[in-house]
């Protein structure tokens, strides 16, 4: 029954000196924790099964383990970078993908950056859309730079974050 938000999930990189919610749902009135870097914070579900935990202030950090508990169910994310997030959001100017891009043959093979990661979360019209097609197959987690996963990032975030 617990669930995270789906913007959480191994590889994320989470914001770093501010206090970060982290939200989903569980069995109403469960008590959830959230631990990050020897801190925890603590939630309750709500009637309708909502929680947010507040977590941090955190500090940079590349290799982190985030876990989630509720009712002897646990959910861990790991390969967790706490630092700077960055949205990129508009329209085609961010949709284009570097696949795309001319010089993608000549950036892949050089682009390989841990510290740089990429978060695509697929167009939907209706919230249950999410839930209705493999989305989850091709976005909605959490991906490295590296020239495997390269295409699909945006080409003006990557150039940015580059």
């Amino acid at each position: 029954m617990l669930q995270v938000a789906r913007i959480f999930g191994n590889d994320m990189v989470l914001q770093q000196g501010k206090v970060l919610p982290v939200w989903g749902t569980a069995a109403p009135g469960a008590q959830v924790t959230v631990t990050v870097q020897g801190k925890s914070a603590s939630a309750t579900a709500g009637e309708d099964g909502a929680w947010i935990a507040q977590c941090g202030p955190l500090r940079v950090s590349f290799q982190e383990t985030m876990v989630v508990s509720s009712q002897g169910e646990t959910k861990t994310y790991t390969g967790v970078q706490v630092g700077e997030v960055w949205l990129a959001g508009g329209q085609s100017n961010m949709e284009f993908y570097m696949r795309h891009d001319r010089d993608m043959k000549e950036e892949a093979p050089g682009c390989e950056n841990s510290a740089i990661r990429f978060f695509d979360y697929p167009e939907v019209s209706y919230p249950e859309q999410i839930d209705e097609a493999p989305y989850d197959k091709a976005y909605a987690f959490w991906r490295r730079c590296n020239p495997e996963n390269l295409e699909y990032f945006s080409a003006v975030a990557y150039y940015f974050a580059k």
